[in-house]
């Protein structure tokens, strides 16, 4: 009789961790072609054990109770695949030698593998474990040379993230067309100081931005995406600020403008959602309260909220709905121009804008060249660091603070490009714009439309006897008076 029936085998298969449907496959080849022999040679078989995880350190659960269970003479034989299946790592690989040298393990079998338990089978064992570490270390540096060839060149060695995508070909990171429009909107509105992560979180999921798994952002996802340098061209990894080399989202003039908010906890609230548009526009003109809304018969009524401790009572009567509308057309209307004269103000800011093109050009080659310096002294940094002039710490501080210095500078040539004449002639055209937009869709515009149009025209709005009163916004200001102004135009 074959001596290897007479002992008692445990079956193990492993596979690293990948897709659980390739570990699933994998796991499979191996039991498939492992109880193949266990048929034709009639071995005695006591438990089977399966692991989906790396060999790589020691530590794996399956394995050490498979391990424990021997020295517990509970078998005496191990079945695999191959050596490397079951260690890659030199501790594991210790245990099982030392188990062969003990007696406590007779045998080895498998079945991409000759092993003989004699010394030389040893030794050929002792190389398999050698030559499954050195492929594994081997391995984990042409990853980690992979990686900081990335992050010499600025490419960020992970895979996108949301508002971007991986090119399905060269897999650069890529702006994602129907998201990243969405994270500087995102970040537009942060900024602003009304809303919160969570209300952000359910507003863009109705826009279009989920979670991985399909659902709303969570607040503290919504953080994390406002506080990663990422979005305004940066990266960090293992700690390390880089400048990458992927377009930006948002400008770093507007990222540290949400931090700021950030810094301040949030202080402004978001306005609860309501069905009610105009809720939080205005003011009672009498005590100063908030205005709320109720319905009553099919209508929707605005009123003062009454909570005022220093009038008794406050006298102010409803508001009808469809009065209130009226009052804010015709609040746009008193700012609105003739189409033709529209089109011809903005044509005339155009040909303006187009002749201040070539004057910064002399600025540009200047930012230009002292962002080249620090890129250079950046460089040199590392390579003091790398000789071990630097500690790690003050070679991350000092890093740090040059690329902020680029950026700075970065931030400076864009607004060299908006000149003080363009950032002029810029805000002449988006109060002309908005009128246009007005008289495109005046006719069937929606509550909360109206109330965006509103916002940006007036501000401090009371309801005083029903009557809406409010203050004009530089420029609507002109606009509004522009019959007392012989040269207004």
């Amino acid at each position: 009789m074959d001596k290897n029936n007479k002992l008692k085998y445990f079956v193990y298969a492993r596979k690293s961790s990948e897709g659980e449907e390739r570990q699933a496959r994998s796991i499979e080849d191996q039991l498939a072609l492992i109880w193949k022999r266990v048929r034709d040679s009639k071995l005695d078989i006591v438990q089977e054990f399966t692991e989906s995880q790396t060999a790589r350190r020691p530590g794996r659960p399956v394995f050490n109770e498979m391990i424990q269970r021997i020295e517990n003479g509970e078998a005496d034989a191990i079945l695999a695949w191959h050596p490397d299946r079951l260690a890659r790592n030199s501790i594991d690989g210790g245990k099982i030698m030392h188990l062969l040298d003990t007696g406590h393990l007779q045998n080895l079998l498998f079945e991409n593998f000759w092993f003989e338990h004699t010394s030389q089978g040893m030794y050929m064992l002792y190389l398999a474990f050698a030559q499954s570490k050195y492929y594994t270390d081997n391995l984990s540096e042409n990853i980690r040379r992979g990686i900081d060839s990335k992050l010499k060149r600025g490419v960020y060695p992970n895979w996108a993230k949301r508002g971007y995508t991986n090119h399905p070909r060269t897999k650069e990171i890529i702006p994602d067309p129907m998201t990243f429009h969405l994270v500087q909107e995102l970040f537009d509105l942060y900024a602003t100081g009304k809303y919160s992560f969570a209300y952000l979180g359910e507003m863009f999921f109705e826009k279009g931005l989920h979670n991985n798994s399909g659902g709303v952002l969570a607040a503290a996802q919504v953080q994390r995406m406002l506080k990663d340098p990422f979005y305004y061209g940066h990266f960090r990894y293992v700690g390390e600020l880089y400048e990458g080399i992927h377009q930006p989202c948002v400008s770093k003039e507007l990222f540290d403008k949400a931090q700021a908010v950030m810094k301040n906890k949030g202080k402004a609230k978001t306005r609860k959602a309501d069905n009610h548009a105009f809720l939080g526009l205005m003011t009672c003109a009498e005590c100063g309260y908030s205005i709320t809304a109720e319905e009553q018969r099919g209508h929707v009524y605005y009123r003062c909220s009454r909570k005022s401790k220093k009038i008794e009572k406050c006298t102010q009567p409803y508001l009808r709905e469809e009065s209130l509308i009226a009052q804010l057309k015709g609040m746009m209307d008193q700012v609105t121009l003739p189409q033709n004269w529209l089109n011809n103000f903005l044509n005339e800011i155009d040909k303006i804008s187009g002749s201040l093109e070539s004057r910064a050009n002399g600025q540009f080659s200047k930012i230009d060249s002292e962002s080249q310096k620090i890129q250079s002294k950046v460089s040199r940094l590392a390579d003091l660091y790398i000789e071990n002039d630097l500690s790690r710490a003050e070679y991350l501080a000092r890093k740090e603070k040059l690329l902020s210095e680029k950026v700075a500078l970065l931030e400076r040539r864009r607004k060299i490009a908006n000149t003080t004449e363009r950032m002029r002639l810029e805000q002449m055209r988006k109060p002309l714009e908005l009128l246009q937009d007005w008289i495109s869709c005046a006719s069937g515009v929606d509550h909360k439309k109206l109330r965006d149009f509103v916002s940006e025209v007036g501000s401090n709005m009371k309801l005083n006897s029903r009557e809406l009163l409010w203050n004009w916004i530089s420029p609507y200001s002109i606009l509004a008076s522009r019959g007392s102004y012989s040269t207004w135009r």
